[in-house]
């Protein structure tokens, strides 16, 4: 990581997200992905999994959905889109290793499902 990585810090108490102090304007689902990927870097997730997480079900549609909510995450991130990362034919992943990646307010609960499965292990 180099020396100037950026900062995204997700702040559970507020339900919001910053860029290096740059409030992320994002909606209810969008800001519920990008917690959930950012309490769990580097792990990769199916979209099956991302939509159990943020519906407690699969939609009928959930997979592209989370391809959708991923790709407004990434227009909110400019430079940084590159962060969320594509696992083709399997998922998601918020890679670190370009960013900081902080969590405040622990305490609160992140979205997850109860069967939630890692396609990484």
């Amino acid at each position: 990581m180099s020396p100037a990585a950026c900062v995204l810090t997700v702040h559970l108490h507020e339900r919001s997200a910053d860029l290096d102090g740059r409030m992320l304007d994002l909606r209810h689902q969008e800001y519920q992905l990008l917690a959930f990927l950012a309490a769990h870097p580097g792990r990769v997730y199916t979209r099956e999994a991302l939509s159990q997480a943020l519906w407690r079900h699969v939609e009928p549609h959930g997979e592209r959905a989370v391809d959708a909510y991923v790709a407004r995450i990434r227009k909110h991130l400019g430079g940084l889109s590159g962060c969320i990362r594509t696992v083709n034919r399997v998922g998601y992943s918020l890679d670190d290793n370009h960013i900081i990646v902080r969590v405040t307010g622990a305490g609160r609960a992140l979205p997850a499902g109860p069967a939630l499965a890692s396609a990484a292990g």
